[in-house]
């Protein structure tokens, strides 16, 4: 399927999007699942011994910036805003100010195709400079919900990006 990445740079909300970038991304890869790099991979998977009953498993997620809920990711990032006690040396703005910002940088995404005017109305924009942080921050949550409330939790789990790696029981 045709996934368009439109650049944002130039657009009315490209420099609020790069700020809001700043501000957010000492959030992201605080979780014991964040991949770094390939390096940091390599480094991880080094250190595993895979059981006979178990098997490494990879998932993609499919078209993450178009899948993920926006007002969703919204809330996930007010809950680590106000949770902050750093955020006023990153900026003056308050979680509600930012959220705002954030609604507008990734709710008014409008671009132009063979002469016509589109709105994307799923998911962050691919060319947004805050998009990825967004799209990390919700899987960082939605996975940590998975990960405490499934039945067979698996025995290791890292991801990059969209990429998950896990060691499950064969049998589950």
């Amino acid at each position: 399927p045709l996934r368009p990445i439109v650049s944002s740079i130039g657009t009315i909300s490209y420099e609020c999007a790069k700020y809001l970038a700043e501000v957010l991304s000492p959030f992201v890869g605080k979780t014991p699942h964040h991949v770094q790099n390939s390096l940091d991979f390599v480094e991880s998977v080094r250190k595993v011994k895979i059981k006979p009953e178990e098997e490494m498993r990879s998932y993609d997620v499919t078209a993450l910036f178009t899948s993920v809920p926006v007002d969703e990711a919204l809330r996930v990032v007010q809950g680590r805003l106000v949770r902050d006690n750093t955020l006023c040396e990153r900026t003056p703005l308050s979680p509600s100010d930012i959220v705002r910002l954030l609604e507008l940088c990734l709710k008014c995404t409008y671009f132009q195709f063979q002469g016509e005017f589109y709105l994307q109305i799923h998911g962050a924009a691919m060319g947004s400079p805050v998009s990825h942080i967004i799209c990390n921050l919700y899987l960082e949550d939605f996975e940590q919900k998975a990960l405490q409330t499934a039945e067979n939790a698996p025995n290791w789990w890292k991801r990059y990006v969209d990429d998950t790696h896990t060691i499950l029981r064969k049998d589950q």
